[in-house]
């Protein structure tokens, strides 16, 4: 069979329990969280050598930590430690800045940019870098709206594919809580 035009390439299942702590300009993270990946039947069926019975799935802790450098510029890092994984390497790194509204905006709204990398073992710390920008909409501390453009490269980010390149480049509407 081939791949049709609505075909799903790959199914990921995430599930995660986070804690976050604030104090100031700093907020951390504590979580754990589970994924688990698989390849379609129709990408299974086209492209059978490129994968084997296995799975992509990781059972990891994360530590995050923010900083707010200024009332709308953020710093931040995060390390995940897998400590049961099947095809992936344990150790992946997120770090990144964000412009971004922190105190209302009104219906005027603001700028935002954002850039992320996200380092992963299994790929040698290869991994993928992501640009995020466009206007952003504040109510209170903690809401934001954003619409804008999006662009990544690097690994893809279906984790059945993990060893795989690619680019997106996109127009996305974000929620954030």
């Amino acid at each position: 069979s081939s791949l049709g035009r609505f075909d799903f390439l790959t199914t990921d299942y995430r599930f995660g329990i986070p804690l976050s702590f604030s104090r100031s300009n700093h907020q951390t993270r504590l979580g754990l969280y589970f994924v688990r990946s698989h390849p379609s039947d129709g990408l299974w069926d086209r492209i059978r050598s490129v994968f084997n019975d296995e799975f992509f799935q990781r059972k990891s802790f994360v530590l995050g930590h923010s900083i707010d450098l200024t009332n709308r510029f953020r710093i931040y890092g995060e390390a995940d430690y897998a400590y049961s994984t099947r095809v992936g390497d344990p150790w992946s790194f997120q770090f990144g800045a964000e412009y971004a509204p922190v105190c209302p905006t009104g219906m005027l709204g603001a700028p935002f940019i954002a850039a992320n990398g996200y380092l992963r073992e299994e790929v040698d710390f290869g991994g993928t870098f992501t640009l995020q920008g466009g206007w952003a909409w504040r109510k209170s501390r903690g809401r934001l709206w954003r619409i804008g453009l999006h662009y990544a490269n690097g690994k893809s980010n279906h984790f059945a594919l993990h060893d795989f390149h690619e680019q997106q480049i996109g127009f996305g509407i974000w929620h954030d809580y």
